[in-house]
């Protein structure tokens, strides 16, 4: 992060005014910004980390398994074949209680982190320079409503966190639904060609897609900044 009065051309870096979209510039000409959660504004692993430690130490209590086997099997098999049937697969391999699943998920949704999960780093520049500029923010996030606002209330925000409007995309219909993007539309009184969606995944880009409205992918714009 940058410190202190630099700014990103102090360092060497290219600023967020440099970023285009088509022949628009990000900073200037987009008035609504509208970001993904996981992966975008923060890493999602580090939140699994804490929720995955739990379930190690509930099933560690539970069966008189070891704990650190069990911690690395959720992490290791989360990062190789990803979250589907992942709490299935540690059932399995452990021969634990399928009726397990519901005390995991229940963890998974509300284990308590107090505000210590860092954002990248660039992404808290940027709401920075958006917070100057007036612009209006919102997170637009598919999942569990409870989990995910969980997950917002255990990041450090650096006193950002009234700034942007949480959109929990499941109580009206998942991303790449664009009724999302359609609520928010609605909620800014903008038009659509003044917002913008920054995500990290195809599921987003399809949702903006879907509203006619504008993409920029994360990862890209931070390989850009960064170069």
């Amino acid at each position: 992060m940058l410190n202190g009065g630099q700014t990103l051309s102090d360092i060497g870096m290219k600023s967020f005014t440099d970023i285009k979209i088509g022949d628009k510039s990000l900073i200037n000409d987009f008035d609504v910004f509208v970001f993904d959660l996981d992966d975008t504004l923060y890493p999602e692993i580090e939140y699994l980390k804490y929720a995955y430690a739990e379930i190690a130490d509930y099933v560690s209590q539970k069966y008189q398994l070891n704990r650190d086997s069990i911690n690395t099997f959720l992490i290791d098999t989360f990062l190789t074949e990803g979250r589907v049937k992942l709490f299935d697969k540690l059932i399995k391999t452990y021969f634990l209680d399928q009726d397990d699943v519901v005390s995991f998920l229940e963890i998974l949704r509300n284990v308590s982190i107090n505000n210590i999960i860092e954002p990248f780093p660039l992404i808290i520049d940027l709401l920075r320079t958006l917070k100057e500029r007036n612009k209006l923010v919102f997170i637009l996030t598919n999942g569990n409503p409870v989990q995910q606002k969980n997950k917002i209330e255990s990041i450090n925000w650096h006193d950002l966190n009234s700034f942007f409007t949480p959109i929990y995309a499941n109580l009206l219909a998942p991303k790449p639904s664009p009724i999302g993007l359609f609520e928010i539309l609605k909620l800014s009184s903008a038009v659509s060609e003044k917002i913008i969606f920054i995500g990290d995944s195809e599921v987003d880009r399809l949702s903006a897609y879907n509203a006619q409205m504008a993409f920029l992918d994360v990862n890209r714009m931070m390989q850009f900044l960064e170069k």
